[in-house]
């Protein structure tokens, strides 16, 4: 009878336990250094999907550093703005795509230590800031490369995977119920 109340319990917990979030890796800090420009980081799952695919197939290796909707007051169309990217150094190869009436544009930048310039676009949206893979990583790495950036990774509390989760436990339990009684 103990050990029944024990699998109860144990299952009881697993189940609720599911519902709870865990703590995912904390974004890339991005900030903005040009005055009247702000940096938000609460893009759409769809653009950040839409931004994410389009890195992948266009620049293969590389990484998306951050998704972030950019706006601006005050600053001009050509301008040029600076942004403080978490992970960049000087002599990276960056580049932005720019998602606007349905379209993605690739922007390019120059970087300097943690620090990304670009020419201020007419329209302000959500952006993907890529770190292209550099050219000998690129030559040496270009299956593993593209297979890395085609996959992306479980959303934390995925339901597909808690069902897996959970279908696996309540078999182990029937199994070690069943073994016991028999």
């Amino acid at each position: 009878m103990m050990k029944k109340l024990f699998s109860l319990a144990a299952a009881a917990v697993l189940t609720l336990s599911l519902g709870l979030t865990s703590f995912a890796a904390s974004p890339v800090k991005v900030s903005a250094d040009t005055k009247g420009v702000t940096v938000k980081t609460d893009v759409s799952e769809k653009d950040t999907k839409t931004l994410s695919d389009k890195a992948a197939a266009d620049y293969k290796g590389s990484q998306v550093l951050a998704v972030v909707d950019l706006s601006a007051s005050d600053v001009k169309a050509g301008a040029d703005v600076t942004l403080s990217v978490e992970g960049v150094k000087k002599g990276d190869t960056v580049v932005l795509l720019h998602l606007h009436d349905g379209k993605v544009d690739p922007i390019s930048t120059e970087t300097a230590d943690d620090k990304v310039t670009f020419k201020a676009p007419a329209t302000w949206s959500p952006f993907a800031i890529v770190k292209l893979a550099s050219a000998s990583a690129t030559a040496s790495t270009t299956a593993t490369a593209a297979a890395t950036t085609a996959k992306t990774s479980p959303k934390t509390g995925d339901a597909a995977t808690a069902m897996i989760v959970m279908v696996a436990a309540a078999a182990g339990i029937l199994a070690m119920t069943k073994r016991k009684a028999a």
